[in-house]
């Protein structure tokens, strides 16, 4: 199932002017693939807003709950507040729009 993560910190907590932020962030950086291999979540992509201080995660995991996991493992949790939204691709979601075929039986 897909997922994108949304993450927010703050300007005093932001890695590119707090220093331990910036430490966690190096070194969550340097073992997330590992982690996430481990925990079964793959990663597709992920994006930084640096002007609102937000960053994008779009992964593919079984549950939610490995992505808290993957969270605490990595200290994200240290200075972001993050929100998961389950999301499918728009092909996907286009192709619901289609009208259902009844199956006589």
């Amino acid at each position: 199932m897909l997922f994108m993560i949304v993450s927010q910190h703050t300007a005093e907590s932001c890695p590119m002017v707090n220093m331990v932020s910036k430490e966690k962030l190096i070194t969550s950086g340097q073992r997330q693939n590992d982690v996430a291999k481990a925990l079964g979540v793959n990663i597709l992509g992920s994006w930084v807003d640096m002007p609102a201080h937000l960053i994008f995660m779009l992964v593919d995991a079984p549950k939610t709950e490995l992505l808290g996991k993957m969270a605490m493992e990595l200290h994200l949790v240290d200075w972001n507040i993050s929100i998961t939204h389950p999301v499918v691709t728009m092909q996907d979601a286009l192709a619901q729009l289609q009208p259902k075929k009844l199956t006589v039986l």
